[in-house]
């Protein structure tokens, strides 16, 4: 097989990771006289806070981008993903405190340590995704053309995700590298769960 198809500068296509975990809402209307019962009520009563109805839908307001699940306690969250849930319910309650513009540190409240670390690190990771957005809202914004190396003064950073590792524009730099954390933290290789 021959690269003579490939384009010298196009960069590897990492997969993509898998999707987020999203709260399943039940059925909303029952037939006539008919109930769902008690555990069907409270999933179809999910108010906004729900992870199903905050995905970012098209027209939607920055402002509301931003709300979070609300804060509950991790001893009371029942769900293959709790901590992954509870690490986004502090982070918007910490970090959007209503009437405090005042950070809180987190605590891990007696989960294991390697574990609360792991989460940690796929939360802030997801969350790295805000910056590179914000790259692309620059004016100009950053691409091949406006920052076609990744440097830092004298310093140029060499993409290790090609084989080997070679110059690539800061834009997909990032890009690379990020898809390489989000892949990498949620392999089920490395996932401490095993």
């Amino acid at each position: 097989m021959t690269a003579a198809g490939v384009s010298p500068s196009s960069s590897p296509r990492l997969p993509s990771p898998p999707p987020f975990t999203e709260v399943q809402i039940g059925p909303q209307s029952p037939s006539v006289g008919e109930t769902f019962g008690k555990d069907a009520e409270l999933l179809g009563s999910a108010g906004d806070d729900d992870a199903s109805t905050r995905r970012i839908r098209p027209g939607t307001r920055a402002a509301d981008m931003a709300s979070g699940p609300p804060l509950i306690p991790l001893s009371q969250l029942d769900s293959p993903f709790q901590l992954q849930e509870h690490l986004k319910s502090l982070y918007h309650h910490f970090t959007k405190p209503e009437g405090s513009d005042t950070v809180v540190p987190i605590n891990r409240q007696g989960v294991d340590r390697s574990l609360w670390l792991y989460e940690l690190c796929r939360f802030l990771t997801m969350k790295v995704n805000n910056l590179i957005i914000a790259f692309f809202a620059e004016t100009p914004p950053c691409s091949a053309q406006t920052c076609p190396e990744m440097r830092a003064s004298e310093w140029q950073y060499l993409c290790a995700v090609h084989d080997p590792p070679k110059s690539c524009c800061a834009i997909d730099y990032c890009c690379h590298t990020l898809d390489w954390a989000t892949n990498t933290l949620t392999s089920p290789n490395t996932s401490p769960a095993d």
